[in-house]
């Protein structure tokens, strides 16, 4: 771009304004105008053209690894729990979302009107930490079903982790990055896991949506030794507006390695789709 815009800008080149020139060149065709009544159109105009397809293009990045340790093993039993991972515009911990709760109800966003009780006489008291969604200290995700008591936080939660890196560092990195995703290889801690989709969705920051289901169970090969290990091979991009939902079965603890490409910027991406 720097040398067609800049290399010839400081030599003057005639035959660039010369119209002589330019009609004795190859590229100039004189029947492409008419003198008299403008400018006909050519030959073939109106008729259907075939349509053209553009593919996603991914820049050749290293393939990196890391892991996400989704852990609902302290919730008690029959106590499904419906996570969330990205969806960095939309996340679960700003804005509450109905689509994500338990069987004691839907889990709140941890802002300040979640937060704090401002009304007489109790100001600036600090609410229950049940049904809570928040970030703890070392940048883990917690969804607290129970209250704490006194000034410790409930153990009643789902923790969702990563021992690479704190979970929040890879959350925070889809708001101007994307993560394009290879695989899934997911390790379950029963067999009855293995049958909750995958359901990535896009949302836009206008409003529009998209999903799609992916089933872990029929990536399973009938001849496979590991029992409780199956990779997922789904190709997809995690950006801002796009993320994973997911069903946690009570006392269920799974990781999912995702093996991927971090474009900064979403730098080679052309034609990007969901």
């Amino acid at each position: 771009m720097e040398r067609f815009a800049f290399d010839s800008f400081d030599t003057f080149d005639p035959e660039m304004y010369d119209p002589s020139g330019a009609v004795d060149s190859s590229y100039f065709d004189p029947e492409m105008y008419d003198d008299e009544d403008g400018y006909d159109l050519p030959n073939g105009y109106g008729q259907q053209m075939p349509r053209q397809t553009t593919k996603r293009r991914i820049r050749q990045q290293p393939l990196a690894q890391i892991d996400i340790v989704l852990d609902n093993s302290a919730m008690t039993s029959g106590s499904v729990t419906t996570v969330e991972l990205f969806n960095y515009l939309r996340s679960n911990t700003i804005i509450t979302n109905s689509a994500y709760s338990s069987t004691a109800g839907t889990f709140r966003a941890s802002t300040f009107d979640n937060l704090q009780l401002r009304a007489t006489p109790a100001t600036g008291q600090i609410l229950s930490d049940a049904l809570l969604i928040y970030w703890n200290a070392a940048g883990d995700l917690v969804y607290s079903k129970t209250e704490g008591t006194t000034s410790a936080v409930g153990t009643v939660i789902c923790k969702i982790s990563c021992p690479q890196v704190p979970f929040r560092v890879l959350h925070e990195a889809t708001r101007n990055n994307l993560l394009w995703i290879e695989k899934i290889r997911m390790s379950v801690t029963t067999d009855a896991q293995i049958d909750n989709p995958i359901n990535i969705f896009k949302n836009t920051f206008l409003g529009g949506t998209k999903s799609n289901q992916i089933a872990p169970r029929s990536e399973f090969k009938p001849n496979q030794f590991q029992s409780k290990i199956v990779d997922v091979n789904v190709k997809t991009a995690i950006d801002a507006e796009t993320g994973f939902s997911y069903k946690l079965n009570s006392q269920e603890k799974v990781t999912m390695s995702l093996f991927f490409r971090f474009i900064r910027g979403n730098e080679s991406m052309v034609g990007a789709e969901f």
